[in-house]
């Protein structure tokens, strides 16, 4: 607990509890007993305004792990009840969450179940060498995590990064919700979905002129305007262009994605029951790149401090034509 939380632990202060962050945690303790993932419970934590001893937001582990303190419930290290000891929750709140909390941990016979990841290397990325980031799990049974794959023949990648989905994903969701939680985050999305619709538009285009262009090509070629040696170099490249043009094609048309307007509880809700397609979309939308920094030696560090997003920006033209735009995105491409 201590990495993520600080010396203090959160709720109380020199063995006093601090009515706030008291509250804070009951009602996680609440929402918990109720039914609510941890997941959601801190996402909720987060959304509130609710930060940790070190004024960082809350992450899932280290609210897991507050909530799991003996000291919660007036218990010592042992479990021993602490004379005189102001409490939080009761020893009979603690013991059915932290059974709570085992069994989300507890482990399957069939083995660990398919993992759909949120992130791929065109969105996650190794901040020492700039290599797309690869999915798997390390062993059989171990947590689904992301890493920059280990050098190749081409030496592209350096291996050096690596960290868990939960980590990476977790934070990503976090900051990707709190921007829509921005003023004018609904202009901005129909912006960025008014650029990628243009976007689309011109690439396609582009395809379909380059059978066209294909057909001048020969055309040239036989009149020997062109010779062999030219004819082929521009053959590949435009051939290139349009593979090119096809693949970014792809990857937009992954962009698109209809996200509610309304408040916390409206996006947590359709976060956590979209398609992880839809999910990625909002990713690829609203972000330009996600690097992955290293992790710090012989001490804990936050998730968020590993990670640095760069927003994608909406053009001016699509920004003025967004102005006034309905409460809810829906775009059809």
């Amino acid at each position: 607990m201590e990495k993520y939380m600080g010396a203090r632990l959160y709720g109380f202060k020199a063995g006093a509890v601090l009515p706030a962050e008291a509250r804070a945690l009951r009602l996680a303790a609440s929402r918990l007993l109720a039914g609510e993932k941890p997941a959601v419970v801190n996402a909720w934590m987060n959304s509130h305004g609710y930060r940790t001893t070190l004024d960082n937001p809350w992450r899932t582990e280290g609210l897991v792990n507050t909530l799991s303190h003996p000291q919660l419930a007036g218990l010592d290290k042992n479990g021993k009840p602490i004379e005189g000891a102001e409490t939080i929750l009761s020893v009979e709140e603690r013991h059915k969450l932290l059974a709570l909390f085992a069994e989300l941990k507890k482990p399957t016979t069939e083995g660990p179940p398919d993992y759909e990841y949120l992130l791929s290397g065109e969105e996650a990325s190794c901040d020492k060498c700039r290599h797309g980031m690869v999915s798997n799990r390390v062993k059989a049974g171990g947590p689904p995590q992301y890493r920059c794959p280990a050098p190749g023949p081409n030496g592209t990648s350096c291996g050096g990064i690596s960290i868990t989905a939960e980590r990476l994903e977790g934070t990503v969701a976090e900051q990707v919700l709190a921007e829509l939680l921005r003023p004018k985050a609904q202009e901005r999305i129909t912006a960025l979905l008014s650029d990628v619709r243009e976007e689309l538009a011109r690439l396609r285009a582009f395809v379909e002129g380059t059978e066209a262009e294909g057909v001048r090509l020969r055309e040239l070629r036989q009149e020997k305007v062109l010779s062999a040696v030219a004819y082929e170099a521009a053959r590949k490249a435009l051939r290139k262009q349009a593979k090119d043009a096809q693949t970014r094609i792809r990857f937009l048309d992954q962009m698109v994605v209809s996200v509610p307007s309304g408040g916390v509880d409206d996006l947590i809700a359709w976060w956590e029951a979209a398609p992880v397609a839809s999910r990625r979309a909002l990713v690829r939308l609203e972000t330009e790149a996600i690097r992955v920094l290293p992790g710090r030696r012989g001490r804990g560090s936050h998730p968020d401090d590993r990670i640095n997003i760069s927003w994608r920006k909406p053009s001016r033209a699509a920004r003025a034509a967004s102005a006034g735009a309905k409460d809810s995105v829906d775009v059809e491409i």
